[in-house]
């Protein structure tokens, strides 16, 4: 049965239907995987490169409460229950990579530090502050959400305003009429 669906943000509005199947996912067979299949896209994918989108998050924010891929390998004991991402550095670049039952040495040095969840919703941890181009941003009281799969910047407005004007903006959004471009993608 295909079915509408739209981001918690409204950013990503979809047309699904849902399927199961055996999947290899970094190396592993996992099976009874539920997935959706998108047969119409928005906005949001017209210049995407990429063939989908893995999530990696908690299943009580899973679309229709499916155990997440991640469960589904921890549930069939394919690995250790950690993984972690390394991402390069330049867009486009090939090379990036997540990595499940812990860590690659080869991608970091040092100390590896870990956080407590605060929350089994998102990747939430608390952390004390931020900087960026020399300006700290915080006072021991933020909430950060590590995210993999978004480049969005969202916070309180107090504590960001002065950061958002900061950043470079590859296209000033403010010029969209309601935020949306007006494409879609039929398969």
């Amino acid at each position: 049965m295909e079915m509408p669906w739209k981001s918690p943000t409204d950013q990503v509005q979809l047309r699904v239907f849902f399927s199961k199947d055996v999947g290899t996912v970094g190396g592993l067979t996992v099976q009874d995987l539920d997935f959706g299949e998108i047969s119409t896209l928005s906005w949001n994918f017209l210049a995407t490169k990429f063939d989908g989108i893995l999530g990696m998050g908690w299943k009580s924010i899973s679309v229709k409460n499916y155990d997440t891929v991640f469960d589904k390998i921890q549930a069939q004991k394919l690995c250790d229950p950690s993984f972690s991402f390394y991402m390069t550095n330049k867009p486009g670049q090939v090379g990036s990579e997540l990595i499940f039952g812990g860590v690659d040495s080869q991608y970091y040095t040092g100390d590896m530090t870990y956080h407590n969840l605060t929350s089994e919703s998102y990747w939430l941890i608390k952390g004390d502050k931020f900087s960026y181009n020399n300006v700290s941003h915080g006072n021991n009281d933020l909430k950060l959400i590590i995210d993999s799969g978004t480049s969005a910047i969202v916070g309180d407005t107090a504590l960001f305003a002065d950061l958002m004007t900061a950043i470079p903006q590859a296209m000033d959004c403010t010029k969209l009429a309601d935020g949306t471009y007006p494409y879609h993608f039929h398969y």
